[in-house]
């Protein structure tokens, strides 16, 4: 019964309510460092964690985005089983290389918010 239990816990999504509102996971700073925060405390807890979003669109042309940190076996066999959604997911390391990224220089940033590749970071490397 325990096990039961155990594995059931293990499969549970959370909920992610992202810091910036309408803004992708690695589109702005805040999301960035509070992802990593949310995967690296749910690591001990579940198994191969990973944060899942779905990209939906209603009638109307509104844009939604539905986030959620769950096993990585889950957010596989979600993305198969409705290849109809726009569904996507970021590991630690994804997150943790971005954040890398950052720190280095590639991207222009605006307030936290990333804008685009950094030109100059490009020809300083050639």
């Amino acid at each position: 019964m325990a096990s039961i239990i155990e594995e059931t816990l293990q499969r549970k999504r959370i909920a992610v309510q992202l810091p910036v509102k309408g803004i992708p996971v690695a589109g702005h700073t805040n999301n960035i460092e509070y992802c990593i925060r949310q995967l690296e405390a749910c690591s001990s807890k579940m198994q191969d964690p990973v944060l899942r979003y779905i990209v939906m669109r209603s009638a109307w042309g509104d844009r939604e985005m539905h986030h959620a940190i769950m096993p990585k076996r889950d957010a596989r066999n979600e993305r198969q089983q409705y290849p109809r959604l726009s569904c996507h997911f970021y590991t630690l390391d994804d997150l943790l290389r971005t954040r890398s990224y950052i720190r280095q220089g590639r991207y222009k940033l605006y307030n936290g918010l990333i804008v685009g590749f950094n030109p100059d970071f490009m020809s300083s490397k050639n």
